[in-house]
């Protein structure tokens, strides 16, 4: 690496991120929408020695060409995620909020006595019910029910058994 390369790449170190954003977008010729100090040192470390000692060379570029056009990549990731639960029935929830295999179907009531009180979980879409409550998780269900801290799935008994390899 030459002496010229080394000393910008040295000279990232004290910049604040607002100012290794302008030096991307001068270096890249396009905005970044990162605020990773650490990444926008390595992008730019990469830039100034592919500037400074060249680029890929035409083969290596004609050859990751070839791999990618090979490659089947997506773009965006699909919206809606099939789930096969049997052979009659099939879930479809959106992308990100995939359904963890421990759960009943939404509409499935779990139940459980707890020091007698019984309690009542509504499975739903986005969620779990109780007590005229909406809660993100089991786990934050259970533990305002109970004041403490409960794994959802292990109070309710959801847990996956385990499998019998014989």
């Amino acid at each position: 690496m030459s002496p010229n390369a080394r000393m910008q790449i040295d000279a990232l170190e004290d910049l604040t991120v607002g100012e290794l954003k302008d030096r991307y977008e001068t270096l890249f010729g396009d905005t970044t929408r990162s605020r990773n100090k650490d990444f926008l040192r390595k992008r730019l470390s990469w830039r100034i020695q592919a500037i400074e000692e060249g680029a890929l060379s035409d083969r290596a570029r004609a050859r990751a060409e070839s791999i990618a056009n090979d490659a089947d990549l997506r773009i965006r990731a699909p919206r809606r995620v099939s789930t096969k639960v049997n052979e009659a029935i099939s879930v479809v929830t959106p992308k990100g909020s995939i359904r963890d295999e421990r759960l009943p179907l939404p509409g499935t009531m779990l139940k459980r006595n707890y020091k007698g009180q019984m309690i009542r979980a509504l499975i739903l879409e986005n969620g779990f019910e109780c007590q005229g409550e909406v809660y993100d998780s089991l786990s934050a269900l259970v533990t305002r029910i109970t004041g403490t801290r409960w794994n959802g799935f292990k109070f309710f008994g959801l847990t996956c058994k385990e499998k019998n390899n014989g």
